[in-house]
């Protein structure tokens, strides 16, 4: 994996913390969920999304806090959309 790559994933995660976002992740074959978060917290492997509430209304029991690596948005896991003409990072 490139580390630049990695840094530039973590440098764009950190510069956008308590801002809103849109998270698209895969859930396998042809499966997405997409969900409006906010960027709670960036660590040095990790970083943490809170989902928005209204969001998930109708589904109690989805968590409300997710984490990731920076990894998983490297590989196509994890698209996360900070701004809705610019995306900052996209898998």
């Amino acid at each position: 994996m490139d580390k630049l790559e990695i840094d530039r994933i973590r440098q764009a995660v950190k510069s956008n913390l308590n801002k809103d976002a849109i998270l698209t992740v895969q859930k396998g074959r042809n499966k997405r969920v997409t969900l409006p978060v906010t960027i709670e917290s960036a660590h040095p492997n990790i970083f943490t999304v809170k989902v928005d509430p209204n969001a998930v209304k109708e589904s109690p029991n989805t968590p409300r806090r997710f984490s990731f690596q920076y990894v998983d948005v490297l590989t196509n896991s994890v698209e996360l959309v900070f701004d809705k003409e610019l995306a900052l990072v996209e898998a």
